[in-house]
């Protein structure tokens, strides 16, 4: 189903509620935007065009399917619907290994944990 523009405050209720989200950056190729750790948050898979080297812990185990061409998305799609259709098991470990990616490396914990780190560690010198 394609969603009309929404306002960003509503972004991430969207996203929570999809069963799998279509990621296109076409001028955020060697980052990763923030939709990709929002739906891995909430356990959603997503397609991405993202540069796979921006975040090795992102990859198909945890729920982001990358593609640099159409072709390529298609098969990433159909690969889900596979999965979806004919192994929900994975599936829902695949949505399990998303959020607890996320939670682990990608949530504000996960960064102020890393930030107090290295103010301790940097706080004698």
């Amino acid at each position: 189903e394609h969603i009309a523009p929404v306002p960003i405050s509503m972004t991430y209720d969207l996203i929570a509620d999809s069963e799998a989200i279509l990621d296109i950056n076409p001028l955020f190729y060697k980052g990763v935007h923030d939709r990709v750790p929002s739906a891995m948050a909430n356990g959603v898979p997503v397609f991405t065009n993202m540069n796979q080297r921006a975040n090795l812990t992102m990859n198909r185990r945890n729920g982001v399917f990358y593609y640099h061409t159409e072709d390529e998305l298609k098969d990433r799609m159909k690969e889900w619907q596979e999965l979806s259709e004919h192994n929900p098991q994975e599936l829902i470990e695949m949505r399990w290994n998303a959020y607890s990616r996320w939670k682990a490396d990608l949530s504000w914990d996960a960064a102020a944990s890393r930030f107090l780190c290295l103010v301790r560690d940097n706080a004698w010198k």
